[in-house]
């Protein structure tokens, strides 16, 4: 490590365990994060659970980020690795000024006891809680301790949405819960749109097997609007049989594949972005798509609401305002008027990564101070 954390006010571990690979939004995020915290006094280290086929991929990236790569080849090497992770944060030497910073999720007993070795504070990115309980009620009940025990010994816990701090506040109402959006660094942009020929109408970055995301939505609206072309970015595999029939105005791009984002984006009139919140029983959501789109100047629709919207802004189309009969009509209204424009960057002051990660550095620093 070349860096001299001496120098630095703060020092913070930052632990991830994440399978989707450095191209995906969550991992984009996290090293945006170090960077701007970096920016206000404090270190950051990575101790990145990943898989060993994609720690080529991240050796490459973190080339000039302090971090520890922990590659796992199946479920049981996945558990070894977050053992030798936790164990390896639990006996750095404890300063005052240093502390953890991980995702609220599933934790086992033995990696809640190795963290409350030290201090540290939770991110809160969706009510996992009921995901839990939709899998099985075992699920649910296991799930409902481990974060019970994981939140009580918490210096504070940072929910992306208000709706979460709510819901997190009155679950634990001895815990300090802020809310602070995610933020996103914006690119630097340059499409002269009277020239430009968009090769594809709407562009949705998705997951299958996470029901939130909604991809059988979107698959069913290029059935009804065969005049616009549609753009669907996922990591499932397209040759199952989910993929086999979609119409000949669908594209699938496989975002296992090294991609740029902002390449494929400038090609696109409209992003669309989760469209089933409701399925974990949330109203509000913070998602890194729907920040990538904006950040790169496209329009979109959603399903939910989001602190960046402030007051119903004409570069959003909320679904749940439409029934399914006039939703297709609706959607290409909303193309059409945004094929010649742009988002000003001016407007999405609110996601900006510099103010929310100064926001971060300052909890941070009061949350140690007050426990």
């Amino acid at each position: 490590m070349s860096e001299n954390v001496e120098k630095e006010e703060l020092i913070l571990s930052y632990f991830i365990d994440h399978s989707s690979g450095p191209n995906s939004g969550v991992a984009k995020k996290v090293l945006a994060q170090m960077k701007y915290l970096k920016e206000n006094g404090i270190f950051c280290k990575l101790y990145l659970i990943a898989p060993l086929s994609d720690e080529e991929k991240w050796k490459r990236i973190l080339e000039n980020t302090p971090s520890e790569i922990y590659g796992y080849r199946n479920w049981l090497g996945r558990l070894g690795s977050r053992f030798l992770a936790f164990l390896r944060i639990a006996k750095l030497e404890r300063k005052r000024d240093s502390f953890t910073y991980l995702r609220a999720s599933q934790l086992l007993p033995h990696e809640i006891f190795l963290i409350q070795m030290r201090k540290y504070f939770v991110e809160i990115n969706s009510n996992n809680l009921v995901e839990y309980q939709n899998r099985s009620r075992f699920a649910g009940k296991f799930y409902a301790y481990a974060e019970k025990k994981l939140m009580e010994s918490a210096q504070g816990a940072i929910a992306v949405t208000q709706e979460m701090a709510n819901i997190y506040s009155v679950r634990f109402p001895k815990q300090n819960i802020v809310h602070i959006t995610n933020g996103i660094e914006f690119p630097r942009i340059n499409i002269d749109l009277k020239s430009t020929t968009f090769k594809y109408d709407l562009v949705f970055m998705a997951t299958e097997g996470k029901p939130w995301h909604g991809i059988e939505r979107f698959i069913k609206w290029s059935e009804d609007l065969p005049n616009l072309k549609f753009l669907l970015v996922s990591r499932n595999n397209h040759d199952s049989a989910d993929f086999r029939k979609i119409p000949p105005n669908l594209t699938l791009f496989d975002a296992n594949k090294e991609f740029v984002e902002t390449e494929i984006l400038e090609q696109c009139v409209v992003g669309v972005s989760s469209l089933n919140l409701d399925f974990l029983e949330m109203q509000e959501g913070s998602p890194l798509k729907t920040r990538t789109y904006l950040a790169n100047g496209l329009p979109v629709i959603v399903g939910y609401d989001d602190f960046v919207f402030g007051d119903n802004p004409d570069w959003r189309l909320d679904i749940r305002n439409y029934s399914d009969q006039d939703l297709p009509a609706q959607i290409d209204n909303f193309v059409n008027s945004w094929r010649l424009r742009r988002i000003e960057i001016s407007r999405l002051t609110k996601i900006d990564i510099r103010t929310t990660e100064k926001t971060r550095a300052d909890f941070f620093r009061s949350g140690l101070k007050e426990r």
